[in-house]
């Protein structure tokens, strides 16, 4: 009896090790990618998005969607629909599962934001780290329809201060909304 414990408490080790790799070699894909994982707060995401007037017909997109929480809440809280693009495959793949147990129809994407095209966004949404955000700005003003939203969580552009609408001031982080 004694042995068959001790085999089972090795595998769980075991099994605890390799999910543990598995989490660390995510959270080092999405920093090479040029942004860690750091989820967005869930009691912000009502705050955030309370200035923001969605259409059903709205394409609202998640830069750096990691496990898809914000379009996920986005997506039920106001039936648009949702795309998440991130570059890590094992969150893409999170977030795909995660959508599927609530039954929602997001679309969520495996691949770099610098070469994902934007055109078809309403409103897009991102919690990247300056570095990033800095060479996604043009690209932004370039490909994005005149009314577009962009939702910055935590950083802003520094070049857009004639496009910004509102700044959410929290103690942590502020949110700067922009329209293009």
């Amino acid at each position: 009896m004694f042995i068959i414990l001790y085999i089972v408490c090795i595998l769980v080790l075991l099994l605890f090790l390799i999910l543990f790799c598995i989490y660390g070699i995510a959270l080092i894909i999405s920093i090479l990618g040029g942004a860690p994982y750091i989820p967005t707060n869930q009691n912000h995401i009502r705050d955030i998005f309370k200035y923001i007037h969605f259409k059903q017909t709205d394409i609202f997109l998640e830069l750096g969607c990691g496990d898809g929480r914000v379009v996920r809440s986005i997506v039920k809280l106001f039936g648009v629909k949702g795309i998440g693009i991130d570059i890590n495959p094992m969150l893409v793949s999170y977030a795909d599962f995660l959508s599927k147990i609530e039954k929602l129809s997001i679309q969520f994407i495996r691949t770099n934001i610098l070469t994902y095209s934007y055109k078809d966004a309403d409103i897009i949404y991102m919690f990247l780290l300056p570095n990033l955000m800095n060479k996604i700005e043009s690209k932004i003003e370039n490909e994005t329809k005149k009314g577009t939203i962009i939702i910055s969580h935590r950083f802003k552009f520094d070049n857009w201060e004639n496009k910004l609408i509102h700044t959410l001031n929290r103690k942590t982080y502020s949110t700067f909304i922009y329209k293009m």
